[in-house]
């Protein structure tokens, strides 16, 4: 079966610190294994050895990115949408060329644990990596990734399997370690505008730069004669783990499906076929994602055909496609461009409007509450004015409404007014230690509350202890 689907592989590496040269970095990359991996995918030993030349002349992308800290770093494989000279819609790649896998580089496939596992070296051009080469040997800890393209593979039907019997390498791309979110302000630092380089003489400058380069390294090394040691940079912190490649195998813009596109689109259109329950509605396919379904619903209502746009999830396995409930409708409208543009511009202008008016609101509401806390605590400020509590619920009441301020106060006033109380004992009922009554006279502000009876937070309070 052929399949041209894309996949990122994880990859080692290690320098080759032996390699002597100011103008290129040497790495040594374990690029993939055999037998089974991630994803029920897995590789024929033959397929390995027959992807070698593929790999030739393959480059080493990156795209380097500034953080939030303004440190430099490894991004990933990004890509942006262009309008070009002819005002066709472009992809085109963020990443460039920073270094290559030359036709002398050495492709070994070795027996390691039970598995083959395919070696090369790549050479990274110092000039014009950029701040690549100050990543690397800042970061130690550097993600690679190989990209792939499954050409032949049959599907094992004892393990369901998807067995690659050939495949070809597209290039080598250095990733961040930490790309995350937060590099919301984050800018290509390449220090040279992309768009108007010339790839292809770039390629051949890299080349030709690098023949001469391992030229001169070849003729000093039979010169001065010895062994080369290699001085190892590992990238990965487990050297032991017989999966570790294994088992951080991706799949490239998350491909769910082993089936074409022309395939999925049948089983779809299969499942929404069965959607048309009776003959006055019927359902047909307009679109669809990887998560959802955009449909056209036509229906006969009092004689009349209306068409309604709707959106359903759907899951695929095993070539069946399972619509789900979730049945939301939709507008699915044409606009030329100034009436899309007409539209925005009264969006926008609206959103602004919009925030003005909460804003507008969240004053008054913030106003008017400090007006009705002025006159609620003008009431008790000579009564309670030293009194701790009181002064701290002036200063925290954001969690309170009016009322419970309210109801805190009265309480506040009324413990000061019973602890003013001389000799009070609250167990001989409201006398004093002679045995006489005691008798409460307010004066000046609080004499507002006095004749309260019917006042719950004071009048109910005093006369619970005072027999008023």
């Amino acid at each position: 079966m052929n399949n041209n689907e894309n996949m990122l592989l994880d990859v080692e590496f290690e320098v080759d610190k032996s390699f002597d040269s100011k103008k290129f970095l040497k790495l040594k990359l374990r690029i993939m294994h055999d037998g089974k991996a991630a994803h029920k995918i897995s590789f024929l030993p033959d397929s390995l050895k027959e992807a070698e030349n593929t790999l030739y002349n393959s480059p080493i992308l990156a795209n380097v990115i500034f953080d939030d800290k303004n440190q430099p770093q490894f991004s990933s494989h990004d890509k942006h949408i262009e309008k070009d000279y002819a005002g066709n819609v472009r992809i085109i790649y963020d990443e460039i060329p920073i270094g290559v896998i030359t036709e002398s580089s050495t492709y070994e496939i070795k027996k390691e644990s039970g598995r083959n596992y395919v070696y090369a070296e790549a050479y990274i051009w110092k000039r014009y990596s950029n701040y690549a080469l100050d990543i690397i040997n800042r970061d130690k800890n550097i993600k690679l990734s190989a990209e792939i393209q499954i050409l032949d593979f049959y599907i094992d039907k004892k393990t369901n399997y998807k067995v690659v019997k050939k495949f070809k390498y597209d290039g080598i791309t250095l990733l961040g370690n930490h790309r995350n979110p937060g590099m919301k302000n984050a800018q290509a630092t390449i220090e040279f505008d992309n768009s108007k380089i010339d790839k292809k003489e770039y390629m051949i400058a890299i080349m030709n730069e690098l023949k001469q380069c391992l030229h001169d390294f070849d003729n000093k090394n039979s010169k001065e004669g010895g062994d080369k040691i290699l001085q190892v940079e590992k990238n990965k912190t487990d050297e032991n783990q017989e999966n570790k490649i294994t088992d951080t195998i991706t799949v490239k813009d998350s491909i769910e499906f082993e089936l074409t596109a022309n395939e999925v689109r049948k089983a779809i259109c299969d499942a929404v076929r069965g959607l048309s329950v009776n003959s006055t509605s019927y359902i047909w396919l307009n679109d669809y994602d990887s998560k959802y379904l955009y449909l056209n619903k036509e229906q006969k209502i009092n004689g009349v055909y209306t068409t309604n746009h709707l959106r359903r999830s759907y899951t695929l396995n095993d070539g069946k496609v399972t619509i789900g409930d979730d049945e939301i409708e939709t507008v699915n409208k044409i606009l030329t461009i100034d009436e899309w543009n007409t539209l925005e511009t009264e969006r926008k202008k609206q959103d602004i409007e919009f925030d003005e008016l909460k804003a507008f609101k969240v004053n008054t509401v913030k106003a008017q509450r400090k007006a009705q806390l002025d006159v609620l605590f003008d009431k008790f400020d000579s009564s309670l004015k030293d009194v701790k509590e009181y002064v701290e619920l002036k200063k925290n009441n954001v969690d309170f409404d009016l009322k419970t301020i309210e109801e805190k106060c009265f309480a506040l006033f009324g413990r000061t007014k019973l602890e003013s109380s001389v000799n009070f004992d609250e167990s001989n009922n409201g006398k004093n230690s002679d045995g006489n009554k005691i008798e409460v006279v307010v004066t000046g502000a609080d004499a507002e509350f006095e004749d309260d009876s019917q006042n719950d937070y004071l009048g109910g309070y005093l006369n619970k202890y005072y027999n008023k």
